[in-house]
């Protein structure tokens, strides 16, 4: 079957919208002669399917959690953009993932959870103000997707505010975009130090030109060695206001009357457990 080629019409810079609004379109997508495609399909998921994803995990155990994503994509989709998943080779598909925007294939995996076990998830966050756990139950529909109809919509400048050379020239200002997904699925889980690599990687990841050093170009860690402090915090500050797709996060307030954050109606943020096994699975209360 042909895959459908549609676009969301969006505005002309970003537009903010929910779950259930965008549906089975992808926040950015996959660019095309005729502008970014962002439909996709998802098949149903059988024990036939659970079957598969089991044995092709039970392959790759030394997978990171961003490389399980890939795998289930890559079995459970039918279409992504104008690419036919059921015509394509099982390494076609994982080298397609690997190159998708990052928020595309959040969105995309949260909406084939949804498809498959429904919009509630149960989480059992702990809140900030008193430090009490308590049973939640999020609803996907509501979680705010960030879409864009082009990619140079989704970019953005930074002027850095201490100048380095790069490759022999002075570098003042990045260009900065969306990551691929390649940049999640090169970090290990058992590093140590996950949430420094992850802020390194990202970064990298999301420069996607230098004023003066010509067109688009990937740069290997060291070339930001001397990259500032002050202009790495305020970049990774700029990647979580700018970032395209859907926020992994849901907001809930204390149930406890006593607790002083629900006395003020304070929401806090409780991020996603999109682990395999806890975001495919249903928790029993």
């Amino acid at each position: 079957m042909e895959p459908e080629k549609v676009s969301v019409k969006v505005s002309e810079k970003t537009q903010k919208m929910t779950l259930s609004d965008l549906g089975m379109f992808m926040p950015l997508g996959i660019s095309s002669p005729d502008g970014m495609v962002k439909s996709f399909g998802v098949k149903p998921w059988r024990f036939k399917e659970e079957k598969q994803l089991a044995e092709l995990m039970g392959k790759k155990k030394s997978s990171n959690l961003a490389e399980y994503v890939s795998i289930v994509l890559s079995t459970m989709c039918t279409h992504i953009g104008q690419h036919n998943f059921e015509e394509m080779r099982w390494e076609e598909k994982l080298l397609l993932i690997s190159q998708m925007w990052m928020g595309d294939v959040f969105y995309i995996y949260i909406m084939l959870r949804k498809e498959a076990i429904g919009r509630e998830l149960n989480l059992r966050p702990t809140c900030p103000s008193c430090g009490e756990s308590f049973d939640f139950t999020g609803d996907l529909d509501s979680i705010e997707v960030k879409t864009a109809s082009a990619l140079k919509n989704a970019q953005w400048e930074y002027k850095l505010k201490t100048p380095f050379n790069i490759r022999g020239k002075k570098a003042e200002k990045f260009i900065m975009g969306p990551p691929r997904w390649n940049n999640i699925e090169m970090l290990k889980d058992n590093d140590p130090d996950l949430n420094v690599a992850a802020k390194i990687t990202l970064i990298r990841g999301c420069i996607h030109s230098i004023e003066g050093l010509g067109e688009q170009h990937v740069l290997v860690e060291e070339e930001l060695d001397e990259l500032s402090k002050f202009d790495m915090e305020t970049i990774s500050n700029d990647i979580d206001e700018n970032s395209i797709g859907p926020s992994m996060f849901l907001e809930t307030k204390c149930p406890r009357n006593a607790c002083p954050g629900r006395r003020s109606e304070k929401l806090f943020r409780q991020e996603i457990d999109w682990r395999y096994k806890s975001f495919f699975g249903i928790s029993s209360r």
